[in-house]
């Protein structure tokens, strides 16, 4: 089966997250009143982190918290989930920057997929899509608010970046992106 057919035929979650947010059903329509519900909830009760900037994310989320993972535990763990830092070059580096691996290099740090969702925790495959292909637009337009909710939540995200670095600086926080 396509992911066309699939999308037309077979799947029924159609705006999974407005629907979730508001306290819908799966099967309980949602319209434009719910979406701007969700985008109230949101903006007044999340911190927001995105997939595609995890370790800015997750600074965000430690500051919030008031956990401080300067620490070498908490430099270890870092390094656990998002592998060795880059330089300016792209190239890899450990923590002590004797060992390079090559700008594009399969490694077996937390950043590398294979494919199969390893090397990253709770990471499932999925294919790609390409923006404008035919299977991009189906699912989009059946999920037209969740699109737009996504959206705002990009746009959220850039906004709390300034209140959560003047929170980080007023705690003594030393947060490094």
């Amino acid at each position: 089966m396509g992911i066309v057919e699939w999308a037309t035929q077979h799947n029924i979650d159609e705006n999974f997250l407005v629907k979730k947010i508001v306290g819908k059903k799966l099967q309980d329509p949602v319209d434009v009143g719910d979406l701007v519900n969700a985008k109230e909830i949101i903006r007044r009760r999340f911190i927001v982190g995105l997939m595609v900037d995890m370790e800015e994310s997750i600074s965000r989320f430690n500051v919030i918290l008031g956990l401080n993972f300067e620490d070498a535990k908490g430099k270890a763990c870092k390094k656990q989930f998002f592998g060795a830092k880059k330089d300016k070059k792209g190239d890899k580096k450990d923590k002590k920057g004797d060992k390079e691996e090559k700008k594009g290099e399969v490694t077996a740090d937390a950043n590398a997929d294979n494919g199969e969702g390893e090397g990253n925790p709770g990471a499932n495959p999925h294919p790609t899509l390409e923006e404008g292909s035919p299977e991009y637009n189906v699912i989009a337009e059946r999920n037209a608010l969740d699109m737009i909710l996504y959206n705002y939540i990009t746009l959220l995200y850039s906004e709390q970046k300034v209140v959560i670095d003047a929170y980080a600086s007023m705690q003594g926080q030393n947060f490094q992106h």
